[in-house]
């Protein structure tokens, strides 16, 4: 490019030196053709003084004072290069960049308004017109005369195309969203306004070039904006940020061996089968998260389960064939609670299940559920939120007997450590009216700790749990069977092995101990592995 302007400046002086005696006009002032040699060179001095020397008609002083401001331009002794640039135009040199050199120079030594005249004669006779259009905008928004900067934008915008102006054409849409925002500001309607204009001007902005330098920028100050204007559609009213990510997906397959199955039942209680068998488990999660007036937050979600039991040959271990289809929705409203952020939850889901009770290798109809759960979620201390809940769940069955009506009361703590991993402890009890079959009522209390450390190794997550649960029953149930207690400690090692994808290896130990050492004194190996995707 430098080259370019160097060998177009030799053109636009021989052009200038050419004229009726062009061969002697050109011999006699040859101090002009010996300053331009010297420029080639950025040798600047001696090309001055060379200038000094150059004597001629006016069309010859009109190059050398031209030629006289571009190498003051280039030294920075701009004050004396409006002097030579000014002698030009008094000349009536005609160089195409005349006036954008002139423009520069005005530029440089603070005289804005003079400077915004020259530039704009310099875009109206098509010189670096896209450039000399912005420096119009940019003189304007430093005079804060924001309409002649807004409406000088857009000509740059409307008038300047093609792929080496891109650059240029980001720029000025990101500065046209300034002056819009200048413009709006300090109106009544100042948010509508912003969100009409500037939000938009901002999303052009960064669609123009999304992987250059500028789009980051862009990106941080439609933030800014949006947060300053109540904007923002992932922040909410108490400061929550909710995740860019409206709908998400995710699928998982697991593999696992249990070395002792237990008949599948959706109560805790589940009589062992003395049968080994490996299981696959596959899972489709699908979620959608929405915001209204930035307090409430909806979710609806859906999920189907499929579980398939390889052994083929034992009907009572195939009878566990299950799946399952929910659908249903998270719901929080957003405020703050102690001066810090909370979440009131309502939870509502729907569950249908199918299961090969009849051991015919078909999944009929065996069970649906609908749960309602209410809770709270906030911040009493400072190194974690604390959520409490309370769940009813309706629960209908194939069998009059198993019918049953549910009601759940939760607990659970979230503690960050120095190092950054995280304990989570769980208190749950649920009490289980079969009204049905009272005789067949029980309630479970439950004590569960967590803890994750989110990088062990890089891209490994580690997660160590024990959970401990008494089942207290009623009637002959619980003469027979006594207060069942059951410990479960568990690892999971997950593995990221890029943006989407992730792979799990598992170990779970369950001992129940029960007083009906026949039917429900077990233990038991789960050994598992899974792979998991997520969009």
């Amino acid at each position: 490019m430098k080259n370019f302007h160097v060998w177009t400046l030799a053109f636009l002086i021989s052009l200038s030196l050419l004229g009726p005696q062009a061969f002697g006009q050109s011999y006699q002032n040859r101090q002009i053709i010996q300053a331009f040699k010297y420029f080639k060179t950025s040798s600047y001095q001696k090309a001055l003084d060379a200038l000094s020397k150059a004597r001629g008609n006016q069309k010859v002083m009109g190059t050398r004072y031209y030629l006289e401001g571009i190498i003051l331009n280039r030294l920075q002794r701009y004050d004396q290069a409006l002097v030579s640039f000014e002698n030009a135009l008094r000349a009536k040199n005609n160089s195409p960049d005349l006036y954008y050199e002139f423009a520069q120079a005005l530029y440089a030594n603070s005289e804005l308004v003079k400077a915004r005249i020259a530039f704009k004669k310099s875009a109206d006779n098509n010189y670096k017109k896209g450039s000399s259009l912005y420096y119009v905008a940019h003189i304007s928004q430093l005079l804060e005369e924001h309409k002649v900067a807004r409406d000088t934008y857009i000509r740059l915008i409307k008038e300047v195309s093609g792929d080496e102006d891109k650059k240029l054409q980001q720029i000025a849409r990101f500065q046209l969203s300034e002056s819009f925002l200048a413009l709006a500001e300090n109106r009544d309607d100042a948010a509508r306004l912003v969100d009409k204009y500037v939000i938009p001007s901002l999303n052009k902005a960064y669609d123009t070039l999304p992987k250059a330098p500028l789009a980051k920028d862009i990106e941080k100050r439609k933030k800014e904006i949006e947060k300053q204007y109540g904007l923002d559609p992932n922040l909410m009213k108490n400061g929550r940020t909710l995740s860019k990510q409206r709908l998400s997906l995710r699928i998982q397959h697991e593999f696992r061996y249990d070395s002792n199955i237990t008949l599948a039942t959706d109560i805790p209680t589940a009589a062992i089968l003395s049968r080994d068998t490996f299981i696959h488990e596959s899972n489709f999660n699908m979620q959608y998260l929405m915001q209204a007036a930035g307090r409430f937050t909806f979710t609806p979600f859906f999920r189907a389960r499929n579980t398939y039991h390889t052994d083929r040959e034992s009907p009572t271990v195939f009878q566990n064939d299950t799946y399952n289809l929910t659908a249903g929705s998270r719901n929080t409203y957003e405020h703050t609670l102690f001066g810090k952020q909370a979440n009131m939850l309502f939870d509502i889901d729907y569950v249908y299940i199918g299961r090969n009770t009849q051991q015919t290798k078909d999944r009929p109809y065996f069970s649906r559920a609908t749960t309602i759960t209410l809770g709270e979620r906030f911040r009493w201390f400072s190194f974690g939120p604390t959520t409490i809940k309370y769940q009813y769940k309706d629960y209908e069955a194939s069998t009059n007997a198993l019918f049953n009506k549910t009601n759940s009361f939760s607990i659970d703590q979230i503690k960050s450590t120095a190092s950054g991993n995280l304990f989570i402890f769980l208190l749950r009890a649920d009490l289980i009216d079969q009204y049905n079959n009272p005789s067949a009522s029980q309630d479970m209390y439950m004590f569960r700790t967590d803890y994750l450390i989110p990088e062990i190794f890089p891209t490994y997550t580690l997660n160590l749990a024990m959970s401990v649960s008494f089942l207290d029953l009623v009637g002959t149930a619980k003469t027979t069977r006594g207060l069942e207690k059951t410990f479960t400690p568990s690892v999971l090692l997950k593995k990221k092995i890029n943006k989407s994808m992730s792979a799990s290896l598992g170990y779970d130990y369950t001992r129940n101990v029960s007083d009906d050492k026949a039917n429900f004194d077990y233990k038991k190996h789960i050994v598992r592995f899974g792979l998991s995707a997520s969009y």
